[in-house]
């Protein structure tokens, strides 16, 4: 049982890991790979929102506050592009995400600790801090 959980990890690992890769790979522009880095750093923060939801964590209403400022935020910094390789590019990391296990921690303070964490980091994202989110994205997912 222990196996086929480590291999179904292994196996949504490396989709995740994968697609941005590839994407690389096919040549995309300077300003396609940061949209798309920009809107996988989003979809890792959507994540880490849904698995504090799913841990009980309570300051669900500041998280998803912080998610969609910092949604509307990104729309505003960088150019969105959306192409049929990016879209699937997004739904692929997404999927693999999601696929990932949920932490369970054993006290509550451990909850609160990791929600609040992705609460600030959401919080604190500004004009410049979405601009070095997706830089810093480029370079995590190798789309340069």
């Amino acid at each position: 049982m222990r196996l086929i959980k480590c291999s179904a990890v292994l196996s949504a690992m490396m989709l995740v890991l994968a697609t941005p890769t590839v994407m690389a790979a096919n040549g995309l522009s300077e300003e396609e790979a940061l949209s798309l880095a920009a809107d996988l750093m989003l979809i890792k923060f959507e994540n880490r929102v849904d698995q504090c939801e799913k841990m009980g964590a309570k300051n669900m209403a500041g998280l998803y506050d912080a998610l969609r400022l910092a949604g509307a935020r990104r729309t505003d910094v960088l150019p969105v592009k959306s192409t049929q390789m990016i879209e699937r590019a997004k739904q692929s990391y997404r999927t693999g995400l999601a696929q990932l296990p949920v932490s369970r921690p054993e006290k509550a303070d451990h909850v609160a600790l990791i929600c609040d964490r992705t609460y600030n980091q959401l919080a604190e994202l500004d004009s410049s801090g979405l601009l070095k989110l997706a830089e810093r994205g480029v370079a995590e997912f190798g789309l340069r």
